[in-house]
């Protein structure tokens, strides 16, 4: 569970990073086009690309990560109902039971017997 805590962490840290990096980069892509700085201006073309392109797929990790975490907390309050857990996470219950699979595959924590 520890684990899982410090990648949400990492995952929230780098969304927020590239967001950032995409909107500071256009003013550094305007900046550099009226200076006529040709290499550094292709390089912000290039952050704000990944900024503007990768921040939702960045958050959407975190998303996920975050919604593990309430799966797996209920799971050991003793939860083991589909429909509880997917409630409890907003999800749907083929959607949770997607994450607690993937969280066991990753180590986060053991898939537990669901009912349904």
């Amino acid at each position: 569970m520890e684990r899982l805590k410090r990648d949400r962490a990492r995952w929230h840290i780098a969304a927020r990073l590239s967001m950032l990096s995409a909107i500071l980069s256009v003013f550094l892509v305007i900046g550099s086009i009226f200076l006529l700085w040709y290499i550094p201006m292709g390089i912000f073309i290039a952050v704000a690309i990944h900024g503007f392109y990768f921040t939702p797929f960045y958050f959407r990790k975190y998303d996920d990560l975050t919604r593990t975490e309430m799966l797996l907390s209920a799971v050991a309050e003793g939860i083991k109902d589909k429909a509880l857990l997917a409630e409890r996470a907003s999800v749907s219950e083929t959607y949770a039971e997607r994450l607690l699979k993937k969280a066991s595959d990753m180590g986060y924590g053991s898939y537990p017997d669901i009912e349904n």
